[in-house]
């Protein structure tokens, strides 16, 4: 995709992208009383839900909507036990990212350039969060240059 072709995406389209991105963060939170949840609910987001990139706007905006949910969610009072954090990972090199660097110019240049996570960096991210409980709202970003870390927010709060 070029950037042209990506911004001229269709209605129906960004939707249906939006959708697939952040229903399963929205419908887990959501569904049920968290005192059913055996583990705190956890949004899946990664990079861009941090970051721009020119080239996929459409995938950036449901990403940052997964972290912006996940950290909404976590103003609830504590006494409601609403519990919900963010993983988001670097690139990880999969079939997937593999096929986008067909897809997107210039995406695998400004991949390599960055690096890549393990699945197993990933995995160990997933248990740290499940296991130590941080901050409710927290993001965790799991990158190649920096490890496992929590992305730093200013106040929530309006």
């Amino acid at each position: 995709l070029s950037l042209s072709l990506s911004l001229s995406l269709s209605l129906s389209l960004f939707l249906s992208l939006a959708l697939l991105s952040l229903y399963r963060s929205v419908s887990l939170s959501l569904s049920c009383p968290p005192s059913l949840f055996l583990l705190p609910p956890l949004s899946l987001s990664d990079c861009l839900g941090r970051v721009p990139m020119t080239t996929v706007p459409v995938y950036c905006a449901t990403k940052h909507g997964v972290v912006g949910f996940s950290r909404s969610l976590s103003l609830f009072p504590q006494e409601h036990n609403m519990y919900c954090y963010a993983l988001c990972p670097g690139f990880v090199l999969t079939p997937l990212l593999k096929s986008g660097f067909e897809a997107v110019t210039g995406m695998k240049e400004y991949v390599k350039g960055i690096g890549f996570v393990p699945a197993e960096k990933v995995a160990e991210g997933v248990v740290q969060l499940c296991t130590t409980q941080p901050k409710s709202g927290s993001v965790m970003r799991v990158t190649h240059s920096k490890g496992i870390d929590f992305e730093k927010f200013r106040s929530s709060r309006l």
